[in-house]
């Protein structure tokens, strides 16, 4: 199953209020700047494989459970100024409706009309985000649109990601 749903710039809503600084758009910027993002939570069929011999000893937030028989990948599409696209994941497994709402209400809307400069997102996300600590929902979100930055990084330089990413 694939659910689908885009993250709209909600500057441009009549009344929006926005609870954080943006950066304005420069226009001597030579680096593209977050045009939209997408999510998309893909869920498949999914079995650990393991034999269990008696009573389950896992509970079943973990993904070796036998109750564990969907896994859940939650996707984001960044899209930048000239319409590359660059592709991240969430980390999630049963906290991806947290990290889905992180992405939508606070992470998607503070990367919009930013540079997609990696280097860039991330120290002003950590600035931004550092009250909500180094793990958890918001931390897998910025991670996510952290990793589509790269994405397209990579693409802008020619180069594999796997190369990119060490220079």
């Amino acid at each position: 199953d694939v659910y689908k749903r885009q993250v709209v710039d909600r500057s441009r809503d009549p009344g929006y209020a926005p609870d954080m600084p943006r950066s304005e758009p420069d226009p001597s910027a030579s680096t593209p700047r977050t045009r939209s993002l997408e999510l998309l939570l893909v869920s498949l069929p999914f079995s650990a494989e393991r034999r269990v011999t008696g009573e389950e000893s896992i509970d079943a937030y973990n993904a070796s459970s036998q109750a564990f028989t969907r896994m859940e990948s939650l996707m984001v599409r960044v899209i930048d100024d000239d319409g590359r696209t660059g592709w991240g994941e969430a980390f999630g497994h049963r906290s991806n409706p947290a990290t889905w709402a992180a992405l939508e209400e606070i992470v998607g809307p503070f990367a919009l009309g930013r540079s997609t400069e990696p280097a860039e997102f991330r120290a002003e996300a950590d600035y931004a985000f550092h009250a909500f600590g180094r793990t958890g929902p918001v931390h897998f979100a910025v991670s996510a649109v952290d990793t589509a930055l790269w994405d397209l990084a990579a693409q802008r330089s020619g180069m594999p990601l796997r190369w990119a990413a060490r220079s």
